[in-house]
């Protein structure tokens, strides 16, 4: 497995979580696909920056993954903010997928 490989589990991994589970996101961006898209797209670079795998989000991701409310909500967009329980959810309760996992374990004994 390579870095990209990792990460289109990591997306894959996500994707499905929020599918399961977007009945916690406010219902104007359960309804559109567009922010949906984009909320997708956060908790994968959130879950990407706090396993490791590739390279790390942006500001906002970063404040999320170091559980810094403030920089967070400083950071974030309108979408951003109305998510940021369901990113919390996320963070909590998704496990790195074990194909993930031995990919890091590996890269970090070489």
């Amino acid at each position: 497995m390579n870095v990209n490989e990792a990460m289109d589990l990591v997306q894959k991994h996500v994707n499905e979580y929020v599918e399961k589970n977007k009945s916690s996101l406010p219902s104007h961006i359960q309804m559109d696909n567009k922010n949906l898209d984009h909320v997708k797209e956060i908790a994968c670079s959130i879950m990407r920056t706090k396993w490791k795998v590739g390279y790390p989000g942006g500001s906002f991701v970063q404040a999320v993954v170091a559980n810094n409310l403030m920089e967070a909500m400083g950071r974030a967009d309108v979408l951003n903010r109305e998510s940021l329980y369901f990113y919390c959810m996320v963070i909590k309760n998704l496990d790195m997928p074990m194909k993930v996992y031995r990919f890091i374990s590996k890269e970090e004994v070489d």
